[in-house]
């Protein structure tokens, strides 16, 4: 029961680092390590030149110092979790930070996961060992001293080279202090793990300093002049919006466009791509030629575009707080203890139900209510700080509310003036070439992923670690690639699937039908057919099984089953109808036309439509000769249905 709450969830999105005292650093050589708030004082200076200009999608990197005390000797003596987004940039700019730190301080080890586990091990899936897994990696991987290191050991030192069993923390930075040399990943590895950091730092200011001119509200121009990092906070919002959020900026009472000036604003490449990559109408009071003249030079549709988006997604964060309020920060922290008291009270009067507190009372009763209000009084007296005890910190607010108040603080300021504005105006936008992919550059990156899968198809190690993880950069193993679609193969699957006849009934499910008709054995049979016992649409499932093991499809028994599913007989005059077939008597007055079949209306009706624009968009098999019509070569019908298929595909964005 002590380790039920062991495995610790990592919300999405986010990577969480521990800093660990290496065991015996004295016997090392290297000099103590001071308390852990001495040692964050000193890390902080350390990455201080790395940090101080950065800009970060969510959250910045931050780490706490946990007190020294008995028990602790195997406890992180600092610690930390950001959230980054869509920015992988920053998971591994942290990465780098960590890196530097071990490297700085030789007596320290540093672990550094995300969602998806040991993501270290993913980008070096090529090369880690084939028995290192996700089920037993836990305490195995490290930064130490700059490198990367993988703990073998399953108990001790002396037997380091037991792969595959589970480890514990103390055990794995115990063989790290006393074998450091034999834990270390082989060079391969260590080339794969951190070939993202090649170019670290000159890549801050590749990734981290795009800069653009954009025609914003001089109140915006004022908070991003001095406050950078909320340029995160009002791309969020213009990205993530909402049709209650755009409310607040048909009329943009805190940001009014009117006030416009041209300004340098400094962005990530992820915060430009998701900003600019954004279709949006802008609001009316946009199109507005009204200004106040604060801007000098005029500026074009593209930074009349850009800064309206910046200027929505302030307009977005404020929530329509009136910033010129100088009692908005004490309504705010008032709000914010409001909402933890209303939760604890819910948790206090939950657990007063679940000891019987009330009894057989049923909610809303007189005597339930009377309980219920004795109860909230006792519990506001127990809650209640001593007279002149209050204490308000900037952690009692979340994060869109610490947004609020440091706009607030902000623009409690003088406006920057123009004139300063226009002294940091950058002559033109930084290049953004990178966003757009030339064809040659598409066809090497395509032929690189090509050799990367021919090398992982006989790969082992990568099957053993990347089949157990989700992740948006995998690659297929070779299992996947062998199942692969076959165009061809699909295209004769639903010809086939289209050239059956439906029942009287429609389509008719296995599950709808009654139990009168299951237990007609001997009639299933004759009508539908001796049906397998299979996993729905081709999926592999293994009785008693995971339901986090992986899932191969096959194509060929998802039609198989959709056909049984459906109940669809065979128009194929060679085969047996396998569904229920219903023939009418024809009335006597009706004529017989034998020549006239459905092949001869289909014809017809094909001959009508060909000189239509539906006929033109058909796409038609080459003819023998140069000087044939057009309009006269037959309809590939096989390119139409595999053309109608994928661009459905594109159209649903991959989805159902």
């Amino acid at each position: 029961m002590e380790n039920i709450f062991a495995h610790q969830v990592i919300p999405e999105d986010t990577v969480t680092y521990e800093i660990y005292r290496v065991p015996d650093d004295k016997a090392q050589g290297a000099d103590p390590l001071p308390s852990p708030a001495d040692l964050l004082t000193q890390v902080e200076t350390l990455l201080a030149p790395y940090t101080a200009d950065y800009l970060w999608q969510k959250a910045p990197f931050h780490l706490t110092a946990h007190p020294d005390g008995p028990g602790r000797a195997f406890r992180p003596v600092l610690s930390g979790r950001t959230a980054f987004g869509d920015c992988l940039e920053d998971e591994w700019f942290i990465v780098f930070l960590l890196r530097r730190l071990s490297t700085a301080y030789p007596q320290l080890a540093v672990t550094v996961t995300d969602s998806d586990g040991q993501f270290l091990l993913i980008e070096a899936a090529e090369a880690i060992p084939e028995w290192l897994t996700p089920q037993n990696s836990a305490h195995r991987v490290y930064l130490y001293r700059g490198d990367l290191h993988i703990i073998q050991s399953g108990t001790s030192s002396a037997d380091h080279g037991t792969e595959g069993t589970d480890l514990t923390l103390s055990e794995g930075l115990t063989v790290l202090a006393t074998e450091p040399s034999a834990t270390r990943a082989s060079d391969a590895v260590q080339r794969a793990v951190f070939s993202r950091l090649v170019d670290y730092p000159r890549a801050i200011r590749t990734h981290n300093q795009f800069r653009t001119r954009c025609y914003v509200p001089h109140r915006v121009a004022h908070l991003l002049y001095h406050q950078p990092q909320l340029l995160a906070a009002a791309v969020e919002a213009f990205y993530l919006r909402d049709p209650v959020a755009l409310r607040l900026c048909r009329d943009m009472r805190q940001f009014p466009p009117a006030s416009g000036v041209l300004a340098t604003v400094r962005w990530t490449r992820t915060m430009y791509a998701q900003t600019v990559g954004q279709a949006f109408v802008l609001p009316k009071i946009f199109d507005s030629d009204d200004s106040d003249g604060a801007s000098r030079t005029i500026p074009t549709e593209r930074e009349r575009e850009v800064g309206a988006k910046l200027a929505c997604g302030f307009e977005i964060v404020c929530r329509g707080r009136d910033l010129t309020d100088p009692g908005l920060p004490d309504q705010l922290h008032t709000e914010a203890a409001e909402r933890r008291q209303a939760t604890r009270w819910e948790e206090y009067r939950q657990r007063l139900e679940d000891k019987g507190y009330f009894g057989d009372e049923r909610p809303g009763s007189q005597l339930y209510q009377a309980k219920e209000t004795a109860a909230r009084n006792e519990f506001e007296r127990r809650m209640a700080p001593p007279s002149g005890t209050e204490q308000r910190s900037p952690d009692d607010l979340d994060a869109g509310d610490t947004t609020i108040c440091q706009i607030h603080g902000l623009l409690q300021q003088p406006l920057v003036p123009v004139d300063t504005l226009m002294a940091d105006l950058i002559p033109k936008d930084d290049s953004d070439a990178w966003m757009y992919v030339h064809p040659d550059h598409l066809d090497e990156v395509l032929r690189k992923q090509q050799e990367n899968v021919d090398r992982l198809k006989e790969s082992e190690a990568f099957e053993a670690v990347g089949a157990s993880q989700s992740r948006t950069h995998a690659v297929p193993t070779g299992p996947e690639l062998s199942e692969a679609f076959n165009m061809a193969d699909m295209v004769d699957q639903f010809q086939a699937f289209l050239d059956r006849d439906a029942g009287l009934a429609g389509a008719e499910f296995e599950s709808e039908r009654s139990d009168s008709e299951g237990s007609n054995a001997d009639d299933e049979e004759t009508e539908w057919g001796d049906l397998p016992s299979q996993p729905p649409f081709g999926s592999s499932v293994v009785e008693g099984g995971s339901p986090d093991a992986p899932i191969s499809f096959d194509p060929t028994l998802f039609f198989a089953t959709l056909e049984r599913a459906l109940a669809t007989p065979a128009t194929d005059t060679s085969r047996e109808p396998t569904g229920k077939r219903v023939q009418f008597a024809k009335a006597e007055s009706e004529p017989e036309d034998p020549e006239l079949g459905l092949d001869t209306v289909m014809g017809a009706m094909d001959s009508e439509l060909a000189g239509t624009k539906v006929g033109e968009s058909f796409e038609r098999r080459p003819t023998a000769t140069a000087d044939a019509e057009e309009m006269d070569a037959p309809v590939d019908v096989d390119l139409n249905l595999v053309k109608n298929i994928l661009a459905s595909f594109k159209a649903q964005q991959g989805l159902p």
